[in-house]
């Protein structure tokens, strides 16, 4: 029964996954072919130079390696690519919300279905997307490092360390969604509250860049974890990030799924 409401969700959102696990590859192989563009990062530093002090400080900040593998690692943490693999991630998420709209959710439950079952099917979805998109990263960086003539200094699978820290972050952003949904009519008001949660902690993030007094408070953000440039050659890797994120997912999820379990649909 897991894998047959396993499969409904993926067949009803396989365009969209298609779409963008297409625009992913598609991105990462772009971001280094318009990199060589620019002599591997070195014209690009020289644009960063021309920019006010403020821009300048804020993207030195934010990408302080402009060789090739550390546009390959930029890619995986760009605003685009957050809001669009979270938001996939979140739409599985919600699944028993968007059912319960629908009037589907009691009549998959009145049958054979038990409710943990149901959830093992959401999270089981939530797992396999999250995992799915930072692949879809990783093979367009093999494939734009196939079509760039600008060497790289590193084996292409250093870069499945900050894959996983982006299936941690969608992990967690996951079990979040699952969290805000377990009790909601309507898949809307769920999206909406975590947006009202997770855009906050965003610019708590972002703003930590600009203002050291916001290092106090970005500890609370699950985007303070995420990795920049790979541990393995940055040196500058916490160690422990993909741990806290996945703390985050496994204890939002397990009070979601408490609450589902509990609440009368």
């Amino acid at each position: 029964m897991i894998g047959t409401l396993m499969g409904r969700w993926l067949r009803r959102h396989r365009v969209l996954v298609l779409a963008l696990g297409a625009g992913l590859v598609v991105f990462e192989a772009h971001l280094l072919v318009l990199a060589e563009q620019f002599e591997g990062g070195a014209d690009v530093g020289a644009l960063i130079d021309a920019l006010p002090e403020f821009f300048r400080n804020l993207v030195r900040e934010k990408i302080r390696d402009l060789s090739m593998d550390g546009i390959v690692s930029t890619g995986f943490m760009h605003p685009i690519v957050i809001v669009t693999t979270c938001a996939a991630t979140c739409l599985f998420a919600t699944a028993g919300a968007a059912d319960r709209e629908e009037g589907l959710l009691e009549l998959v439950l009145a049958g054979p279905v038990s409710r943990r079952t149901y959830l093992t099917a959401v999270l089981s979805c939530v797992v396999i997307i999250s995992g799915v998109l930072p692949l879809c990263l990783w093979i367009g960086a093999g494939i734009g490092r196939l079509l760039v003539s600008t060497p790289s200094e590193q084996p292409l699978t250093v870069h499945l360390g900050i894959a996983l820290n982006l299936w941690a972050l969608l992990f967690a952003v996951g079990g979040l969604a699952l969290l805000f949904s377990a009790t909601t009519p309507r898949r809307g008001p769920a999206m909406a509250r975590l947006a009202g949660l997770l855009v906050p902690l965003l610019l708590i993030e972002f703003m930590g860049y600009l203002w050291d007094g916001f290092d106090v408070i970005r500890w609370m953000s699950p985007f303070h974890y995420m990795q920049q440039l790979p541990a393995q050659f940055a040196g500058e890797g916490r160690g422990f990030d993909e741990f806290i994120l996945i703390a985050i997912g496994v204890v939002a999820a397990g009070f979601g799924c408490r609450r589902f379990v509990r609440h009368d649909i």
